[in-house]
């Protein structure tokens, strides 16, 4: 096809059947591979017979092994999707990194929207990985905040309101911290400890 400089349509069943079993490569390297791609796949590794009833991915290079990890897993399994929605874009369009065109492309809505999401795939794990980091991040510094004593101070039965790190002074000036944790979150907790003492 690249020879003759043409490309398959969406709906003909041929571009069906090699959607499938490109899609069944590609989990089998996902799931069934221990080592990880060193470059990525695209048409130039496909090859069909002469019939079209089977799809090969061949000249692939791998590079160093899996880790077990699970958030590993869960990066590798996002970029083989991107990947695999790129190569159907390609054997669609004749054109490498047409992924951009996606929005443009006239083809059937559903496959659009399979395409975008698994092109996005690698971005939403990031913004997961991102967002499960802070999380992680924040729950120290309040475990360690509350371990130094500065949320609570229960001495003779009161509840101390000290949120504020203490300030420190230097020869020229005094420089103020900013709060450990923010206001919101100190009047919640508080009101916890007001009502425990209370009882």
């Amino acid at each position: 096809m690249n020879a003759q400089g043409k490309n398959l349509l969406q709906y003909v069943p041929l571009f069906k059947f090699w959607a499938k079993e490109l899609l069944y490569a590609f989990a089998d390297m996902t799931y069934k591979s221990t080592f990880k791609l060193a470059k990525k796949i695209s048409v130039k590794n496909m090859f069909v017979s002469e019939i079209g009833i089977k799809v090969y991915l061949k000249k692939i290079k791998f590079g160093d092994q899996k880790d077990d990890n699970l958030d590993y897993h869960l990066n590798i399994e996002s970029q083989m999707c991107k990947m695999y929605a790129e190569l159907l874009i390609e054997l669609l369009t004749n054109q490498v990194n047409a992924s951009e065109n996606l929005p443009k492309m006239d083809i059937d809505p559903e496959l659009k929207c399979i395409l975008y999401e698994c092109l996005r795939a690698e971005e939403k794990t990031s913004k997961q990985e991102e967002d499960a980091y802070d999380a992680e991040i924040q729950r120290h510094i309040q475990e360690d905040v509350m371990k130094r004593g500065g949320l609570l101070d229960r001495k003779d039965g009161s509840v101390s309101t000290k949120l504020f790190q203490d300030e420190e002074e230097t020869d020229n000036t005094k420089a103020k911290k900013q709060p450990v944790i923010d206001a919101k979150t100190r009047d919640q907790f508080l009101d916890v400890v007001k009502n425990d003492t209370a009882a």
